[in-house]
């Protein structure tokens, strides 16, 4: 079953928050105190400017767990993201990490893909292929006929999920450390 994500979510999905930070070798996961990063998290998730809020969230359900999740928005919203989340890297002394932490992503013209995550647990069972599936709905809900995504260059596997899928790569963008294929797919009403 494929659901918005809620409340009783908020465990899982901070950890696959966390996790994405972690591959992706954010200054975020380190430089700032775990804690205080989750604490963060948390506090925003509630948050309408937040990448990461709930209803941004699609969370597939298996044995009544959280076995995988899949972040997006509209494209042309990234730039106005993440200023609560901003706000308290202000408040506490964390704000010389934002232009290294918040590179642009996407852009005007698609539904952005930002975060897929299968919980280990459940991996190789269809999980991200069922998770993927719903996305054009969610695109066109937007009023929006492209769905992109950023695939990690070194990542093989997940490359040859989105071809499957239908993404084909149209561009190459640099996210701190690690170069990305840019990808989109177009979905039809």
């Amino acid at each position: 079953m494929i659901r918005t994500a809620n409340e009783q979510d908020s465990e899982a999905l901070l950890q696959g928050i966390l996790q994405t930070y972690r591959d992706m070798e954010s200054p975020l996961i380190q430089e700032i105190p775990l804690e205080k990063l989750e604490e963060w998290i948390n506090i925003c998730m509630d948050k309408e400017d937040y990448r990461y809020r709930y209803e941004n969230a699609q969370v597939a359900i298996r044995d009544g767990k959280v076995a995988g999740m899949v972040f997006g928005y509209k494209g042309e919203l990234e730039k106005e993201q993440d200023q609560s989340f901003k706000a308290l890297m202000e408040e506490n002394g964390y704000g010389f990490l934002i232009a290294d932490a918040f590179d642009l992503e996407t852009h005007a013209g698609e539904w952005y893909l930002d975060l897929l995550l299968t919980d280990p647990a459940f991996r190789r069972q269809g999980v991200a292929s069922e998770l993927l599936e719903s996305l054009p709905e969610r695109a066109l809900a937007a009023g929006e006929t492209v769905i992109g995504l950023n695939c990690d260059q070194n990542n093989e596997r997940a490359k040859r999920l989105y071809e499957k899928q239908g993404f084909k790569k149209v561009g190459e963008v640099l996210l701190g450390t690690h170069l990305y294929d840019h990808m989109e797919k177009s979905v039809m009403q």
